[in-house]
């Protein structure tokens, strides 16, 4: 067929598409784009005959040629990735049932012997009995079992600030690198914050935590206190009815 060339116009803020071929096109029609745009087209008699090739996309690069990289899971995707057994052990402690928590959990661990989840869940639960000794050897071994996950190096920091040394646990804190992808992480450190009365620090972590944790009933004490510490009264009773709300009897402490 005839060689032709496309010309986009711009005149009086419309856009006139004309397809010019060898010789002087006559009779234009108007039609309409799908966009609602007005255009000039040649009587079917005058178009030319050519094919329109649709402009190319950039080809994906081969696989092997991709940057490959590995991040540990967020705490989140951790948490997406549990059992339903599991997941109950962890709402079980989150209501302030430890005992019967930690019962479930040691069936699961004679089941799953290997499972870096239940070691966690193990020392949490021992954790909040007051056990300390014992919590600690579960977060080592979780620690162990999973390098690159956050959870157990952030309880162990917590329980490093239970027992007064609040500067090694912001220390090991500081470690895991920026928090800002980890809300427990954030939620551990407002709390040692608050409890050294570094009350800005705790609610500037506090609230960072809050876009995740907004029903966290231990975050939302700890931005309790910080707002009384801070003089902003009505802010902590704010804070205080949300916890007191969340934590369904649970009693609601910072860190001794």
């Amino acid at each position: 067929g005839r060689k032709s060339r496309k010309v986009i116009l711009k005149t009086d803020n419309r856009t006139v598409l004309a397809t010019l071929a060898k010789g002087r096109v006559t009779d234009l029609q108007v039609g309409w784009t799908t966009s609602g745009e007005r255009f000039l087209l040649p009587e079917a008699s005058q178009r030319p005959r050519t094919k329109v090739v649709a402009s190319r996309r950039a080809k994906p690069r081969p696989k092997a040629q991709r940057q490959l990289s590995y991040s540990p899971p967020t705490a989140k995707q951790k948490q997406k990735k549990l059992p339903p057994s599991i997941a109950a052990a962890q709402a079980l402690i989150a209501r302030g049932q430890a005992h019967p928590a930690l019962v479930m959990l040691k069936k699961l661990a004679r089941r799953y012997p290997n499972k870096e989840e239940v070691v966690y869940y193990e020392g949490r639960a021992t954790f909040a009995l007051g056990r300390l000794s014992e919590a600690a050897k579960y977060f080592e071994k979780a620690r162990m079992m999973a390098p690159g996950w956050p959870l157990p190096v952030i309880a162990s920091a917590e329980l490093l600030a239970f027992r007064n040394r609040s500067v090694k646990a912001l220390q090991l804190l500081k470690s895991l690198g920026s928090l800002t992808n980890v809300p427990e992480g954030l939620r551990v450190k407002a709390t040692i914050l608050a409890s050294t009365r570094d009350f800005n620090g705790a609610v500037t972590a506090g609230r960072q935590a809050l876009v995740e944790l907004s029903n966290n009933a231990d975050l939302l004490y700890v931005l309790a206190r910080a707002a009384e510490g801070l003089g902003k009264d009505s802010q902590a009773r704010d804070f205080y009815h949300q916890a007191l709300h969340f934590s369904k009897g649970r009693q609601l402490s910072l860190l001794p």
